[in-house]
């Protein structure tokens, strides 16, 4: 939803022939606009979420070893636009390998925002890669308030007698989604 954050999971896979670890340039967590991210993190613990015991990697970073075919997951939180409508895609993407997809094992250039390998000692010398990750806005819940109030001066110790109107619905719930019945189209108090 606009104004919200959301966490991206990019996977990040070691194909090589051993051990290796994985730099992060700064800034190679990115997002399109007008969207930002947060911040960026390994997944140290697997929780999917981010917290104390995650490795930052916002400002660039250096991964622990990953064993040969092992990964590692990268949470890139982004904060969606306030003025995102329904429908826009937002992509986070980890490193700017060129190309088009797939963006897996490929000579490391040195590129300012790059995800690569870290050893030298590789025959092929250092590779690099990129991955994205996409979702699209919803606007899962709209609320509107409104409160009916006596205009003008109340004189004291006179009662003042208002209504409010609490009005929300769902959108962009499909029955495939697990959504079950109708949710109630208002909700109404008086006081």
């Amino acid at each position: 939803m606009p104004g919200n954050a959301t966490i991206s999971p990019i996977t990040v896979t070691n194909t090589g022939n051993f051990s290796d670890q994985v730099r992060f340039m700064a800034g190679s967590a990115r997002v399109n606009a007008p969207h930002t991210v947060s911040r960026a993190v390994i997944d140290v613990d697997g929780s999917s979420t981010i917290n104390a015991g995650d490795t930052d990697i916002t400002s660039g970073g250096l991964s622990a070893a990953i064993a040969q075919n092992g990964n590692i997951h990268v949470l890139v939180e982004v904060t969606v636009s306030n003025t995102a409508l329904p429908g826009q895609l937002v992509t986070a993407t980890l490193g700017d390998a060129p190309g088009a997809s797939p963006w897996d094992n490929l000579a490391a250039n040195s590129s300012a925002l790059e995800v690569r390998t870290e050893s030298a000692l590789s025959v092929n010398g250092k590779r690099e890669a990129k991955g994205e990750f996409s979702a699209t806005v919803v606007d899962d819940a709209k609320l509107l308030l409104r409160l009916n109030a006596p205009t003008g001066p109340v004189a004291i110790g006179s009662d003042i007698t208002y209504s409010d109107y609490l009005s929300w619905r769902l959108r962009g719930c499909k029955q495939s989604k697990g959504c079950r019945g109708s949710p109630p189209r208002a909700v109404r108090h008086a006081k």
